[in-house]
């Protein structure tokens, strides 16, 4: 006997056998030792005749070393890793491969200025 693809199709309701919708677990709170990302909210830098934003928007993984409460919204103080002279003229901080970013907060949206969960990508 032929299998009816389209009889069997009609016996089940489509919408309910739909995935549910993707929900966001909302981040954990970050402990002291934890590695973030920083983005950088942008250092005007003079080069010849003009100046540029260099590390603008930029991410850079970031050491938590002290937090303010339990809870996401708290902000964080972070030791950032720069890329040394690339990112800091010499004589500038960050210029020797470290930051300090003082009362950080979070975004999901990756807005400057902030830290977010490192995104992991898999190969």
């Amino acid at each position: 006997m032929p299998y009816d693809t389209e009889a069997q199709i009609t016996l089940y309701d489509t919408e309910a056998l739909a995935p549910a919708p993707a929900i966001s677990p909302s981040p954990r709170i970050p402990q002291v030792g934890d590695i973030v990302h920083y983005i950088y909210r942008g250092t005007l830098h003079t080069e010849g005749d003009g100046c540029y934003a260099k590390v603008e928007g930029e991410h850079r993984p970031a050491i938590v070393v002290r937090k303010w409460g339990n809870q996401v919204e708290n902000r964080i103080q972070l030791q950032v890793f720069t890329d040394g002279t690339n990112d800091f003229p010499m004589g500038q901080h960050g210029a020797t491969g470290l930051f300090h970013a003082s009362s950080v907060a979070y975004s999901a949206e990756h807005e400057h200025g902030t830290w977010h969960w490192p995104e992991h990508h898999h190969q």
